[in-house]
């Protein structure tokens, strides 16, 4: 009798697993059979919060987690709070923040991100290859090769900041601007473009601190106008930038500085000042960002 017990216990646990399997098949398949004969492009890694994609003939919405693949036609996007990186296979990388939504597709040239509506920010660094971004509004902008942009886009607005390399904006005609290292600019929907005084080349849009280094943050920044003799650096506890942590004042000409803070979120605001104290700048171009202490 107990050797009939365990034989049907065993053909129980067996049959379960078998199920357990065959849905965790039939699942891949619902969700990935449409990529088989598409191009990845590159690999997922989830930093912080949660990101979601589409595939390209797939309605659904999935989870993605660390190592998940990216396919051409594939569709992305981020919770309040996230922050996802993006590895491509010919070693560029792009860093998306929060609420941002992007199609990654190609054109004859290269790697497109196409962004759809506002993006509250978008690290790229490129290697070999160029990477094209472009808005709802048809602005296209090219990352070249071995470059590291900042970029942020809102309803009336683009904002790029040039760390290294260069990059280039493309009007209709095709004719391209140039913006090299340690320059920047706000781009408005009808092509206007505003230099910008002062241009952060580091942090980017967010950038993870350690606490081997003491809590130590640094800043690093170009000065493009000689009228600005100061900056000013505050740091705060939320992203509407209502709760000061501390603020510091520095002398334009330095070009950097280091502020200690304990671990934690935080969220950073750039401006700069004339000789008589007074800020130059309107906040809606104020420089920002978001910073982790681990």
């Amino acid at each position: 009798m107990k050797n009939r017990n365990s034989k049907d216990i065993f053909v129980v646990i067996t049959s379960l697993i078998i199920c357990i399997f065959a849905l965790y098949a039939f699942w891949i398949f619902h969700n990935f059979k449409e990529v088989n004969n598409r191009v990845e492009v590159a690999w997922i890694h989830v930093l912080n919060g949660s990101c979601f994609i589409k595939r390209a003939e797939s309605s659904k919405w999935i989870k993605a987690y660390n190592d998940y693949n990216l396919y051409f036609e594939d569709e992305v996007k981020l919770d309040s709070g996230s922050v996802v990186e993006l590895l491509f296979a010919d070693g560029q990388k792009a860093v998306l923040l929060e609420n941002s939504f992007i199609v990654v597709t190609e054109n004859r040239k290269g790697t497109v991100l196409n962004v759809i509506g506002n993006c509250e920010g978008l690290d790229l660094s490129t290697s070999s290859e160029a990477i094209y971004i472009k808005t709802e509004n048809e602005n296209i902008l090219k990352v070249d090769k071995n470059s590291s942009v900042k970029i942020t886009v809102k309803k009336q607005t683009i904002d790029a900041s040039v760390a290294q390399g260069k990059l280039l904006v493309i009007n209709d005609e095709g004719v391209e601007k140039s913006v090299t290292q340690g320059s920047g600019f706000v781009l408005d929907f009808e092509g206007g473009m505003q230099r910008k005084p002062v241009v952060v080349t580091f942090p980017l849009n967010y950038e993870c601190f350690t606490e081997d280094k003491n809590g130590t943050v640094f800043f690093k920044w170009n000065k493009n106008n000689t009228n600005i003799q100061f900056v000013k650096i505050e740091i705060f506890a939320d992203k509407n930038f209502q709760k000061s942590i501390l603020e510091k004042i520095i002398e334009a000409d330095n070009n950097s500085c280091q502020i200690v803070v304990p671990q934690g979120l935080y969220f950073w605001r750039f401006s700069a000042m004339g000789s008589d104290g007074a800020v130059i700048e309107v906040p809606e171009i104020f420089q920002s960002g978001k910073i982790s202490v681990k």
